[in-house]
């Protein structure tokens, strides 16, 4: 039975309300809940940006395809993916087994697949989407600077459904203690008992409550997750508070035309880059402009960079991809003439001026 209770009021009248099946109202999954999710997402209890819809473009290792379609895919403001699995009714006891293999998926999208899918759900035909808009409109929701690998393997799971049965409740609770982050909504409809509205219609409502994990939960139940995203969130250098090229770009701290030089200084990343750096000279400067996102214009070609795509390109460029790139944080790659990285001069911007060397 619900907790909740809902009535309807207007300046001269309450009418209560009882909870009916959505599908009393006409309600359905995918035209009516799932539409509604993309239009107006703050209708989930937390800020979510949705990236795409039912994305079924899954492939196993042996190259089958799997026919499997993920309802909705978003990104929290921390750079995790989120997916979200949605049920009408109530959920069967075994929807967050079929949305943790959705995660699983998920877990091997790149940062480029994560654009061009929202760029390919966000274009029209009219008005298309670059990948590189893509990655601006991400970056810009974002409270990091920037999409990171190490985060985008760890997706979280969240189920929409009017109802869960205990098995499902009893797994998830037990996932959360093991640090895989999984929420519960509850999605409910409302319907007027004792009267209607000014046409004479029963009057209609659609609630969601986060059902799990509530706020004690969060504490009491699910501080291993929490602990475990803390852990991966220390392996990204870009800061949590504010985002290192925001903070630069805010405070004006770098003068246009400031000249910045990449050096690869993780262990063993130098070494191998050496004798391609040595012979590309040119191609490893870079200009400081005034851009909220891509401050850094390479000399090589001119075009505007996010210091951590510059770095990656130019690395790719000296010793060929590499999975440790992945988790690449630019603004501590890039160097000025008095040899200081981007993210330290970002953090002398919050100290006072007698502090800052």
């Amino acid at each position: 039975m619900s907790r909740e209770r809902l009535a309807f009021i207007d300046a001269t009248s309450m009418r209560t309300a009882r909870r009916c099946p959505l599908s009393e109202l006409g309600i359905h999954e995918r035209r009516d809940l799932q539409r509604w999710l993309i239009e107006n997402p703050t209708l989930l209890p937390e800020d979510l940006l949705i990236v795409t819809e039912e994305f079924a473009d899954w492939e196993a290792a042996d190259g089958t395809r799997v026919r499997d379609r993920l309802d909705l895919l978003a990104l929290d403001k921390d750079g995790y993916p989120v997916v979200i699995e949605l049920k009408r009714g109530d959920a069967p006891a075994h929807t967050h087994l079929q949305a943790l293999d959705y995660a699983a998926m998920v877990s091997r999208l790149t940062e480029s697949d994560f654009a061009d899918l929202y760029a390919k759900f966000h274009g029209t035909e009219a008005r298309p989407v670059s990948q590189d808009e893509a990655f601006d409109a991400i970056d810009s929701y974002l409270d990091i600077s920037e999409l990171d690998a190490e985060l985008l393997r760890q997706p979280r799971v969240m189920v929409v459904a009017s109802d869960f049965p205990p098995q499902l409740t009893s797994g998830v609770v037990w996932l959360n203690t093991m640090g895989i982050d999984c929420t519960l909504i509850q999605v409910s409809a409302w319907v007027s008992m004792d009267g209607a509205g000014p046409d004479s219609a029963p009057q209609k409502a659609i609630t969601f409550s986060k059902l799990y994990p509530t706020v004690e939960e969060e504490t009491l139940v699910v501080e291993p997750a929490r602990r475990a995203r803390e852990a991966s969130e220390r392996k990204v250098q870009n800061s949590r508070s504010r985002k290192v090229v925001t903070r630069l770009y805010e405070n004006s701290i770098i003068p246009e035309g400031t000249r910045f030089k990449l050096d690869p200084v993780r262990p063993g990343w130098r070494e191998r880059a050496r004798d391609w750096m040595e012979e590309n000279p040119d191609q490893i400067t870079a200009t400081w402009v005034r851009h909220q996102s891509k401050p850094l214009k390479w000399d090589a070609d001119g075009q505007l960079y996010s210091p951590t795509g510059l770095g990656k390109k130019l690395l790719k460029l000296a010793f060929g991809d590499d999975e440790e790139m992945e988790s690449l944080a630019g603004p501590q790659y890039w160097f000025n003439d008095d040899d200081k990285p981007l993210n330290e001069i970002a953090d002398e911007t919050d100290l006072p001026d007698d502090r800052r060397s």
